[in-house]
C-alpha cells in the first residue's frame, strides 16, 4: 500500500480539526467514526494531539471465513443444511424473503451466474459497490471504487458482458448462491431466501501484507463497506441483514467500533458473523504469572515471509512489559509502560529485522492494556516473547497472531490454546455470532472458534452447518465451501424469512425486529444434544433449527 489508514472515534468537529493537522483525505463513516488515509511517513503519535480523536486504531488485515473444497461426494445441498423447506413445502405460507436486503461483503460476485437472475431475467442484486473499479466515480462520500444499480447489471445481463466488476476468488460468489440462488441451472442448489435482495461490496484486495503470495482485506475497507450498505438499506426503506463472512483477528475482549452506528439500535437492522476460523491453528496463546516476578518465555515459529503482528492482551488492571527475542538471541528493548504514548522502534542487527512495539493502557475497547509488536523483514526460526509483569493483579493475559489463512503453516505458537479465537467483529452483544457444525460427524467443525470471552455473554450465539456445503461459482459453475462464513450466511437467510414471516402477521409486531428478540428466538428453536451442557463456549445455544424456530416464534404472536 502506498498510504497507511486508521480508523477513529471522535467528538464533535472532526474535519475541521484534520485539516488542521494536514490530513485531506478521510471518510466520515457516522456521527462518531472515520477513516483517515495518511502518507506512510505519517507518524500515529500525531492523532493524540488532535482533541476531536478519542480513539484510534491502524487499519489491519482481514481474511476470509470460507475456504473452498473440492467435489468430494459428501458434499450438502443448501436447502438440506438449513432446513428451510419446511417453510417452501408449506402451502399455507408464502415465505421468500421478499423486502428483506441481505448485505454481502466479501470478494465481489459473477453477476452473470444464472442462479442470481430471477425468472424475469433481472439480477437479484440491488447495487453492487466494487471497491477496485474505476469505470465510474465512487459512490456518496467514498473515495474509491464504482458503484452500479441493478439497471445497469441488467443491461450487462442482456449484452452477457462481465466487464462490470468480476470475482476472482469465488467466494463471494458462492454466499451470494447460499442467501438468494434461484436454483436455474440446477435446482438441488437453490439459496436460503430466494425472494431476499442483495447489496454487494466487492472489497479491495491487498498482498504481500505478511506473505507475497497470501492475499487480504483490511478493516477499514470493511466498515466504509458496512457504512455503504446501511446507507443504502435507508435509502430504499428496507429491513437489511449484514453478513459478515470476512473476519479480523481473534480477540479475548474487544468493545467493537460497530457501536458507533445508531442503527444497530433500530429494528430491522441486524448484523450477522461468522465465529472465525481460527480453531487449532496455533494462532492464541493464553499465559498466567505465577507472582510479580514471573518471566514467561512464550516461543514462536515464523517461516520464509515478511513479518509479522502480535497483540498481547491483558486481563483486569494488570500491566505488562514485552520484548522480543530473535532466533540468534538478540533482544529488543523492553517495552515498559509509560503514561504517555511512546513507540519502541529497534532493529535486530544480525537478522536485519525491523520491530515495532506501542503500549496502550488502559486500551479503549477493553480497559485493560494492549501491547502490540510489528515485526518486518523476518528471518525464518523460532523467537520468543518475553513478558513480565509491570503492575501484577490477575496475572491472566492473552497473545494473539494473524489469521491462520495470512501466514504459513509454519508460523505459529509451539504451546497453542485452541480457545478464546472468536473474530473481533464477532465479539459483539448486539452481532449473532455463528460457528460451524459439521453434518458429517454430526458434531461441530474442528475449525470453528470458540469461546470464552471476556463478557458476560457467551460466544459464538448459535451453530449452523458449514462444511462441504454446495452453491455458486463464477463461470456457471457450483463448488463447495466450507467454514464459518458459510454458516452465518446460511443464518442470514434464515434471518430474512424469520423477517418476512414476522412482517406478514396483522398487525406486525415490530419488536421482534430487533436483533435481541431474533437472537433469541434462534436460540430457543436450537437443536441441543443432551449429552452437551448448553450454552457452550463452542456450539453457544445449539445448532440453529429453522422448523422449531418459526414454531416458536407462531406461538407467541
Amino acid at each position: 500500500m502506498e498510504e497507511k489508514s486508521f480508523y477513529v472515534t471522535y467528538v464533535g468537529n472532526i474535519e475541521e480539526d484534520l485539516e488542521k493537522f494536514g490530513i485531506n483525505k478521510y471518510i466520515i463513516i457516522n456521527s462518531n467514526l472515520a477513516l483517515l488515509y495518511v502518507p506512510v511517513s505519517f507518524q500515529a503519535k500525531v492523532l493524540n494531539q488532535i482533541k476531536t480523536i478519542k480513539w484510534w486504531n491502524e487499519n489491519r488485515p482481514m481474511s476470509p471465513m470460507i475456504s473452498l473444497d473440492s467435489n468430494t461426494g459428501s458434499n450438502y445441498t443448501i436447502r438440506n443444511a438449513s432446513g428451510v423447506d419446511y417453510i417452501y413445502n408449506n402451502s399455507f405460507n408464502d415465505v421468500t424473503g421478499r423486502d428483506i436486503l441481505i448485505g454481502v461483503i466479501d470478494s465481489g460476485v459473477d453477476y452473470l451466474h444464472p442462479d442470481l437472475i430471477d425468472e424475469f431475467g433481472n439480477s437479484k442484486i440491488l447495487t453492487l459497490w466494487d471497491q477496485e473499479s474505476t469505470l465510474k466515480p465512487p459512490p456518496g462520500r467514498f473515495l474509491f471504487g464504482s458503484e452500479f444499480s441493478r439497471e445497469e447489471i441488467n443491461e450487462a445481463i442482456r449484452r452477457q458482458d462481465p466487464s462490470l466488476s468480476e470475482d476472482r476468488r469465488g467466494t463471494g460468489t458462492i454466499v451470494s448462491g447460499i442467501l438468494v440462488g434461484q436454483g436455474n441451472i440446477n435446482p438441488a442448489y437453490v439459496g436460503v431466501a430466494t425472494g431476499a435482495e442483495l447489496v454487494v461490496v466487492k472489497l479491495r484486495e491487498y498482498q504481500d501484507e505478511y506473505y507475497e503470495d497470501k492475499y487480504n482485506y483490511t478493516i477499514n475497507d470493511f466498515l466504509a463497506a458496512i457504512a455503504y450498505i446501511i446507507e443504502v438499506a435507508g435509502r430504499e426503506w428496507r429491513d437489511v441483514i449484514i453478513n459478515f463472512t470476512v473476519g479480523a483477528r481473534s480477540s479475548f475482549g474487544y468493545v467493537s467500533v460497530l457501536n458507533t452506528w445508531p442503527e444497530m439500535a433500530f429494528p430491522g437492522v441486524i448484523f450477522v458473523s461468522g465465529a472465525g476460523d481460527q480453531r487449532n491453528t496455533y494462532i492464541h496463546y493464553a499465559g498466567k504469572f505465577e507472582n510479580q516476578d514471573s518471566v514467561n518465555d512464550i516461543i514462536f515459529e515464523f517461516g520464509d515471509g515478511d513479518g509479522l503482528d502480535i497483540f498481547v492482551e491483558g486481563a483486569g488492571i494488570d500491566r505488562i512489559d514485552g520484548r522480543i527475542i530473535s532466533p540468534s538471541g538478540e533482544m529488543s528493548y523492553n517495552a515498559l509502560y509509560a503514561p504517555d504514548y511512546y513507540e519502541y522502534t529497534g532493529k535486530f542487527n544480525l537478522e536485519d529485522t525491523t520491530y515495532m512495539v506501542r503500549y496502550f493502557y488502559p486500551w479503549a475497547s477493553t480497559g485493560s492494556e494492549l501491547l502490540e509488536i510489528n515485526l518486518r523483514n523476518m528471518k525464518p526460526g523460532s523467537w520468543t516473547l518475553r513478558l513480565t509483569p509491570n503492575e501484577y493483579s490477575s496475572g491472566e493475559y492473552h497473545v494473539y497472531l494473524p489469521n491462520r489463512n495470512l501466514m504459513s503453516n509454519r508460523d505459529g505458537f509451539i504451546d497453542s490454546d485452541s480457545f478464546s479465537n472468536i473474530t473481533l467483529f464477532g465479539y459483539d452483544f448486539d452481532v449473532i455470532t455463528v460457528g460451524a457444525y459439521d453434518n458429517r460427524y454430526d458434531s461441530m467443525w474442528v475449525g470453528s472458534s470458540r469461546g470464552p470471552v471476556r463478557a458476560p455473554w457467551v460466544k459464538p450465539d448459535i451453530a449452523a452447518a458449514g462444511v462441504n456445503i454446495i452453491s455458486t461459482f463464477p463461470n456457471k459453475a457450483y463448488r463447495p465451501g466450507t467454514g464459518t462464513g458459510i454458516s452465518s450466511s446460511i443464518v442470514s437467510g434464515i434471518l430474512a424469512l424469520i423477517m418476512e414471516y414476522i412482517k406478514q402477521q396483522s398487525p406486525a409486531p415490530k419488536f421482534l425486529l430487533f436483533p435481541q428478540p431474533l437472537k433469541t428466538y434462534l436460540m430457543l428453536g436450537a437443536e441441543r444434544r443432551n449429552i452437551y451442557n448448553f450454552p457452550n463456549d463452542s456450539f453457544g445455544y445449539g445448532v440453529v433449527n429453522f422448523k422449531n424456530t418459526i414454531q416458536k416464534i407462531s406461538e407467541n404472536l
